[in-house]
């Protein structure tokens, strides 16, 4: 997946082919939208948080685009670390069951460059534990932050 940067003459634009396009926050200080490509099944969301002006833009493109790679890679171990949080409760699934019940919407970079928020959606078809996104905030390769717990 490569993202090229192209900007609408109002700079409030960035086309990032094949997926889609994001668009400028009313504030300035963040590019969203709703792509495809990334997973097969549905859009996701993603963000990317600025400064004004933010003359780091294109290193966040870049970064971004590696964590999606490896996120891609590594999505089921944010689904074991769910299981683990589960594992013996009256909530305790099992990771494939986990994969049935949730699916990612959401991809965001903050404005530190190092920090990622990644949020999981009930599917509405297949019951799940929880009826609420499921976030994580990933820094490095470590999940630092989530919503739940039992």
């Amino acid at each position: 997946m490569v993202f090229s940067k192209t900007k609408s003459k109002e700079d409030k634009i960035l086309n990032f082919p094949p997926f889609g396009k994001l668009n400028l926050q009313n504030d300035g200080r963040e590019w969203v939208g709703v792509v495809s490509g990334i997973v097969p099944s549905n859009l996701v969301e993603i963000s990317i948080e600025t400064e004004v002006n933010d003359e780091y833009l294109d290193r966040k493109i870049v970064k971004l685009e590696d964590f999606i790679q490896k996120l891609l890679k590594q999505l089921d171990e944010l689904f074991d670390h769910v299981h683990a949080q589960f594992s013996g409760s009256k909530w305790d699934s099992t990771p494939s069951q986990l994969k049935q019940m949730y699916f990612l919407t959401a991809v965001s970079i903050k404005a530190d460059c190092a920090t990622f928020w990644v949020v999981l959606e009930p599917e509405i078809a297949v019951d799940s534990i929880f009826n609420h996104l499921l976030r994580f905030t990933v820094i490095g390769d470590e999940i630092t932050w989530f919503n739940f717990a039992e």
